[in-house]
């Protein structure tokens, strides 16, 4: 319910509230709200791509990579590069690499280098 409340706090709230509660079964409810034409406000995003990255699964891939690509806020872009990070997909490394020598954003280009070091990294 929270997230069709109109506040954009609320919505952001709820979707922090299942992070938190690390409730796997809302996945699903909250993956389209971050695409920036179904919510406006980039906390709610960022708080999405967030999630996907700790509670995701490589099905949310394609989800992200479009936010990195293509949203207008830094912060959505650098959480949703933080969430590819962790979820480890090595396939993504040469994608990521391509993004990252097109952002203009010092600490999002900042954040897709660290998830390659992630990706490369893990075992």
């Amino acid at each position: 319910q929270g997230l069709a409340d109109m506040d954009p706090v609320r919505r952001w709230e709820s979707v922090f509230g299942l992070r938190i509660q690390l409730n796997l079964d809302s996945v699903w409810a909250v993956r389209p709200y971050l695409d920036q034409e179904l919510e406006s406000d980039e906390r709610v995003r960022a708080e999405v791509a967030d999630l996907l990255g700790s509670m995701g699964s490589i099905e949310d891939i394609p989800r992200l990579l479009n936010a990195l690509r293509n949203d207008t806020s830094a912060a959505v872009r650098g959480k949703a590069a933080k969430s590819l990070g962790n979820l480890g997909d090595r396939t993504l490394v040469e994608q990521l690499l391509m993004i990252q020598r097109m952002e203009q954003d010092p600490q999002v280009a900042y954040q897709i280098g660290k998830a390659v070091t992630d990706i490369t990294s893990s075992p």
